[in-house]
């Protein structure tokens, strides 16, 4: 986490004066941004994840800034770090969360096949939406031994695909740890 707070921001020129901001280190002028509310209420924020993302200053205030991913832009990246047991201790990132715009999940798919190759695994889903309309969901995964890429064509919500990064080990000690946080007494 260290050194994600050291480097500079690769979008630089699309976002001059671009810094990150993590949910550990929250200045109250900050905290009182609207677009820093998702630094200070998110999943696992009560079992040590620290949430990141870069901002820069405009003159309509604090805004949020993404990295181009490919010919794509998410909406935002949201960085996880969580603390193991390592030989620095320093708090490692397991989790990059980028949603974008549902309707530029088949062109981003198509630009990954073409970086990476055929998928891992493709798999389809029905997905509801709250009136009851049906729809089909596709996810698209990359894995390897440690981590794994998933695009999936519905996030949240209908409007936004997903695309996540995950180290897959760390991922689970997370939801775990979650899960027995969240059991309480039988």
């Amino acid at each position: 986490m260290k050194d994600f707070k050291a480097i500079p921001f690769p979008e630089e020129a699309r976002y001059p004066g671009t810094f990150p901001v993590c949910s550990d280190n929250l200045s109250a002028l900050e905290g009182s941004e609207a677009d820093l509310v998702d630094l200070q209420y998110y999943p696992w924020q009560n079992i040590g994840v620290v949430k990141c993302q870069f901002f820069y200053k405009s003159n309509a205030g604090v805004m949020q800034a993404s990295l181009f991913m490919g010919s794509f832009s998410p909406i935002t990246n949201d960085f996880y770090f969580f603390r193991v047991k390592s030989k620095n201790d320093e708090p490692i990132l397991f989790l990059i969360s980028s949603p974008f715009a549902s309707n530029a999940f088949d062109d981003v798919v198509k630009e990954f096949e073409e970086v990476f190759g055929p998928p891992s695994a493709r798999s389809n889903s029905e997905v509801q939406n709250k009136i009851g309309n049906k729809f089909e969901n596709t996810d698209v995964v990359y894995q390897n031994a440690s981590s794994e890429i998933l695009l999936s064509r519905y996030g949240e919500n209908l409007d936004r695909s997903l695309l996540e990064y995950v180290l897959v080990e760390v991922y689970d000690r997370v939801e775990k740890l979650e899960k027995d946080k969240t059991k309480g007494p039988l």
